[in-house]
């Protein structure tokens, strides 16, 4: 388990709504994953992966939802450097060339020269990109979304790694709307508090709530 999804799991079991409850969930997944570890859905329910488990083998892989004790995972790309996603599709560099990941089909095209991978793009018909070209910072900005960046953006009271320029960048609607079709989308309309957060955690549900709103 993604220690995002740690951290969502500690909080939603918790009974107490004060910071020092959020500070030992936190510290709790620290402890036990860190946070150097990301995970983030596809746009098609895949994920994209730099966790231990995977690190040594594949880095940051392209990898079926399955739970990696569950057996049944499937690495359809290791070692990736960027990716960009289209309808149906996930594209991108990886350590040996090119790919061009269909998400229904779940069919891998590999491309060894940068003019290859492009005229695949063309003829496959892909249509309209809907992100930009992503990285693993972006991977890790999206896959801790709410704690490390929506919120300290949002309050100039808490500290915050990035700049002002940054936040605006991050939590720009379009982005956020691409957070939508991804992983917090999915979270979010899992997520329910049952009551239980409330005060200091009650940016989570106002998180949740912008997500929701934003557009597709």
């Amino acid at each position: 388990m993604g220690s995002r999804l740690r951290v969502m799991k500690c909080l939603a079991g918790g009974t107490s709504a004060s910071l020092l409850a959020f500070a030992a969930c936190v510290s709790y997944v620290h402890a036990t994953a860190g946070f150097a570890e990301w995970e983030v859905y596809t746009p098609g329910g895949n994920l994209i992966s730099h966790t231990d488990i995977w690190k040594a083998e594949h880095g940051t892989c392209l990898r079926s939802h399955a739970q990696p004790d569950a057996g049944d995972t499937t690495i359809f790309v290791s070692f990736l450097t960027r990716w960009r996603y289209y309808p149906g599709h996930v594209v991108g560099d990886y350590d040996d060339g090119h790919f061009i990941f269909d998400e229904i089909t779940r069919e891998v095209r590999r491309y060894s020269s940068a003019a290859e991978f492009q005229r695949g793009i063309e003829s496959a018909s892909l249509r309209q990109p809907i992100s930009r070209w992503l990285a693993s910072r972006d991977g890790w900005q999206e896959a801790w979304l709410p704690f490390f960046v929506w919120r300290p953006c949002r309050d100039a009271s808490l500290p915050s790694a990035l700049s002002p320029a940054e936040c605006e960048a991050a939590l720009d609607p379009q982005e956020l709307g691409l957070y939508k079709q991804t992983t917090w989308g999915r979270l979010c309309a899992e997520w329910d508090s049952r009551g239980r957060l409330k005060d200091e955690m009650q940016f989570l549900e106002e998180f949740c709530q912008e997500i929701r709103n934003a557009p597709e």
